[in-house]
């Protein structure tokens, strides 16, 4: 890290010093030392303003992808059968955050779907000792010996 910035500490120096170079109207050596500080703070400014914008667009982008996730993650295709005579199937994108509303292909008719979520089967969990697992298999194995 300290590598990068001493480069462009020593970059933007150079620059400076060429520029300076280049306007250097042969007077002083306070000329020429001025024109290099007026140059070093252009090019300061201009990389702060650069970065700025950089930032900006960045967070922007990544902003909107994470939006863009978030909206797919809301969509998903399921397959239809339209009430019409003919029972069309189609698949058609469902929208967790809206209203669904598709278009047949064959009849032309809206149709909209709505969503309900809820348990389908709630259990409770098997808590059984080893012992009397064992117990329980033997007695299944005994159980199949007699039948025999």
């Amino acid at each position: 890290m300290m590598g990068k910035i001493l480069k462009s500490v020593v970059l933007i120096l150079v620059i400076s010093l060429g520029l300076a170079g280049l306007t250097y109207d042969g007077a002083t050596i306070k000329s020429f030392c001025k024109w290099c500080a007026i140059y070093t703070l252009i090019q300061v400014f201009a990389n702060s303003i650069y970065t700025s914008c950089m930032d900006y667009f960045l967070i922007r982008r990544i902003n909107k992808q994470t939006t863009d996730r978030y909206d797919q993650q809301l969509k998903t295709i399921v397959t239809f059968t339209c009430p019409c005579p003919n029972k069309i199937q189609q698949p058609v994108s469902i929208n967790m955050s809206e209203q669904n509303i598709y278009k047949c292909t064959q009849c032309s008719k809206r149709v909209s779907v709505i969503i309900q979520m809820n348990n389908a089967l709630t259990t409770t969990p098997i808590d059984m000792a080893i012992s009397d697992a064992r117990k329980l298999v033997q007695g299944y194995d005994e159980e199949l010996k007699l039948n025999d």
